[in-house]
């Protein structure tokens, strides 16, 4: 449901995040038998593993975050400053883009061989700010004093007006590869491409790539706005110059990246305006004020000057003026 693709992918693709069930089923689309990744549906999903994983997965999204972040992308820290300035409450980048993406190999049974993954040309449709966080953004960039910003996003949905609604905002997905065995050991050179449409761009993922020490390469892109696609995978004889699809041991790739979408982050603004909510009321309850600050950057003015809850219809005029940054 959550892709435009026309065939499956091959290999293993999981995505995680809770329970990994409903979001996996309808934001990624089902693209093999759910036995082979491990989700069906919110009924019968097996997550007796989870608890062993999950330091592992919470380590990649980590690091996947962290080169999110520095990759050059300006949405992820557009959206953060746009909801503190409209709701005076801070989200983190992991908030923005929270869904965790692996790719691994699977081992057909048939072949005796490890099938790498690979996918199709196709949208992710979800990669990008619903009707009310886009609405949020977009007033903060009529807001924006910084030209160089504004103009940004004004070439971005002129150049893609095609697939980028008015006043909605992609969020960036990052992808991270590393070769899980060395296929030179086996007499072969891996060949496989990250393809990138509209621009023309791909990203070189052969195994001649991971050497002299490098062992990752990140990549970040909008997979709302570009098609894209995972090239299947070949390798070349070192020496006879003779070509396989088949699999030299596990001389292949696996992946891990995060992506975003709105339904998190409309989530986490919900259960924290609730927390945020209940903290000013007991606090004014207690010592008759407004608290000066809240751990975690929330601005206490521009939060109750701004919340849609009627408890604080009378604490507005409690606000301090000129204190709203």
């Amino acid at each position: 449901a959550g892709l435009h693709r026309g065939f499956p992918h091959a290999g293993m693709f999981h995505m995680h995040f809770n329970r990994q069930t409903r979001t996996s089923n309808t934001s990624m689309g089902e693209v093999s038998s759910a036995t082979n990744h491990q989700y069906s549906n919110e009924k019968n999903t097996n997550s007796s593993l989870s608890p062993l994983s999950n330091a592992s997965i919470n380590n990649l999204a980590r690091d996947t975050t962290h080169a999110q972040d520095v990759s050059g992308q300006i949405t992820i820290g557009t959206v953060k400053q746009a909801v503190y300035h409209e709701k005076g409450m801070k989200v983190t980048s992991m908030e923005v883009c929270p869904y965790i993406i692996l790719t691994l190999p699977k081992f057909d049974k048939v072949l005796q061989r490890y099938i790498p993954f690979s996918n199709s040309w196709h949208h992710d449709k979800t990669d990008a700010t619903d009707d009310y966080y886009g609405k949020i953004v977009f007033k903060y960039l009529s807001q924006c004093e910084c030209s160089l910003v504004t103009e940004y996003y004004t070439r971005m949905h002129k150049v893609f007006e095609d697939v980028l609604p008015p006043k909605r905002y992609p969020f960036p997905t990052t992808c991270v590869h590393r070769m899980i065995e060395k296929p030179e050991e086996c007499g072969f050179h891996h060949k496989q491409f990250f393809v990138v449409g509209k621009g023309d761009v791909s990203w070189d993922l052969s195994s001649d790539i991971f050497i002299n020490n490098i062992e990752l390469l990140r990549c970040t892109f909008f997979g709302n706005m570009v098609g894209h696609v995972t090239s299947c995978s070949i390798w070349e004889e070192a020496s006879g110059g003779g070509v396989t699809t088949l699999c030299p041991g596990i001389g292949t790739l696996m992946c891990w990246g995060t992506s975003g979408g709105p339904p998190h982050l409309r989530a986490v603004g919900a259960q924290r305006d609730v927390l945020i909510g209940n903290h000013i009321q007991n606090y004014f309850t207690t010592h008759g004020r407004l608290p000066t600050s809240i751990p975690g950057g929330v601005n206490v003015n521009t939060y109750v000057r701004t919340s849609r809850h009627g408890r604080f219809l009378g604490l507005r005029e409690k606000i301090r003026p000129g204190n709203d940054d």
